[in-house]
């Protein structure tokens, strides 16, 4: 049996980088060098990754859930609870509900 362990506060911080990415960069050269550029993931993408790497887990224990107050970001974590249970595979939570 598989088991993986995801802290919701850990996770949680990772959402907000999503929102927190930096816009269009500025088109200035400085010494002669283009700004430097960061890949950043949506939202999305970053629950598209964790949903892929939860593929094969059969228990999901959530720690520190009371971090899923935030409305967007518990309906992500949900469906991602969901994917695991459609599966058949069980999900833990620990921490105190939001």
């Amino acid at each position: 049996m598989k088991t993986v362990a995801l802290s919701c506060e850990r996770l949680y911080m990772l959402f907000v980088d999503t929102r927190n990415a930096p816009g269009p960069e500025p088109a200035d050269v400085y010494d002669g060098e283009p700004p430097a550029r960061f890949e950043m993931r949506s939202a999305r993408q970053l629950f598209e990754d964790i949903g892929r790497d939860l593929g094969d887990v059969d228990i999901l224990r959530l720690t520190h859930i009371e971090w899923l107050a935030d409305a967007e970001f518990r309906r992500e974590v949900d469906a991602l609870i969901a994917a695991v249970r459609t599966r058949g595979g069980q999900v833990e939570l620990h921490g105190t509900a939001p």
